[in-house]
């Protein structure tokens, strides 16, 4: 785990939860079926991003339009 106020930026590409192609990271505890779990499993990574940001930092997230609409 990295201390709070740590980085510059972060830069991720989060699962974005579709079930694609059946890879078992894309469904994490049935994301890819349910929006409220995917929202929950966003949530979770972004809270840990911004706590290990330095203040004014960068968070850089790559998305697609689909992932949004759970989040």
């Amino acid at each position: 785990m990295f201390p709070e106020n740590h980085f510059d930026a972060v830069v991720c590409d989060p699962p974005y939860f579709l079930g694609f192609m059946g890879k078992e990271f894309d469904k994490q505890d049935g994301a890819h079926r349910d929006p409220k779990v995917a929202q929950q499993r966003h949530a979770a990574w972004a809270r840990e991003a911004l706590r290990i940001l330095k203040p004014g930092a960068f968070l850089v997230a790559f998305v697609i339009g689909v992932a949004l609409s759970t989040v």
